[in-house]
């Protein structure tokens, strides 16, 4: 899809928002609009009231969530769900640390990341990940998120939780 065969306002959203092709057909699909987005430094970024619309769309259904890590008063948590729509699944961390939450709310922070990230990946959303951007007609590639996006793909739910824990355990010592 060319950028100049979308309808005007569509083009200007596009463009303020640095969409790809593949997440314009999935803001489509879902008949989203300007609102359902916050600008992250030129990128669109779907609200969690967006996400929590389109899990419920889909009937995408959540485990419980489990606390992986928890200091509230250090301001870090980490926690893990699962969501599964028709056969597929997906389980997702959700992180809060001073360095990437700013609010007073760390766990309500990690559970809405830990949601928001099930609810991408099952619907192929491509709005977190530059990957989906190979080969668009709207944005670049960068080039080297692909094979990062394939090496998190093999990592397993253990590996993830070690890693989410050892960046906290890094965040202590500094």
């Amino acid at each position: 899809m060319k950028l100049d065969k979308l309808p005007k306002e569509d083009q200007e959203l596009v463009k303020k928002l640095g969409m790809t092709s593949h997440q314009y057909e999935w803001h489509k699909k879902y008949n989203l609009e300007r609102k359902s987005y916050w600008d992250c430094h030129g990128k669109a970024v779907p609200t969690h009231p967006t996400m929590q619309r389109v899990a419920e769309t889909e009937g995408i259904i959540f485990g419980k969530y489990e606390v992986v890590e928890c200091d509230v008063h250090r301001g870090i948590v980490v926690c893990q769900v699962t969501g599964t729509w028709g056969d597929r699944q997906c389980s997702a961390l959700g992180e809060a640390h001073p360095r990437n939450n700013n609010n007073a709310y760390p766990t309500a922070m990690a559970q809405k990341r830990a949601f928001d990230r099930v609810v991408t990946e099952l619907t192929n959303s491509g709005m977190y990940t530059e990957s989906d951007m190979m080969g668009d007609d709207f944005a670049p590639s960068s080039g080297f998120k692909e094979a990062e996006q394939e090496e998190q793909r093999k990592k397993t739910n253990e590996q993830a939780i070690a890693e989410a824990i050892a960046e906290n355990k890094e965040y202590e010592s500094d």
